[in-house]
């Protein structure tokens, strides 16, 4: 519930209460790798880059073949390295 919650607050640019709804999610259930990189991209449209980044590498570590996770994490570093 709290994954399905997040994913609709962030499509409506609610971004904290989304990252929020994520964390909640993640710990019920941490090795959720969707609610990682749902998180990744709530944050990263928050300008929050590193945690980012983070949430993306541990989405890939529990499912090392999530394609969407994987540009995500390109696009973010991407953006890190023009911005550094």
């Amino acid at each position: 519930a709290h994954y399905n919650l997040g994913i609709m607050l962030a499509s409506e640019g609610k971004l904290d209460e989304a990252v929020y709804q994520f964390r909640e999610s993640l710990r019920i259930s941490p090795g959720y790798a969707k609610a990682h990189n749902n998180l990744g991209s709530a944050l990263l449209n928050q300008g929050r880059l590193d945690e980012a980044i983070t949430s993306y590498r541990e989405a890939l570590r529990l499912n090392p073949e999530y394609t969407l996770a994987q540009e995500n994490l390109k696009n973010a570093l991407a953006v890190q390295k023009k911005f550094r």
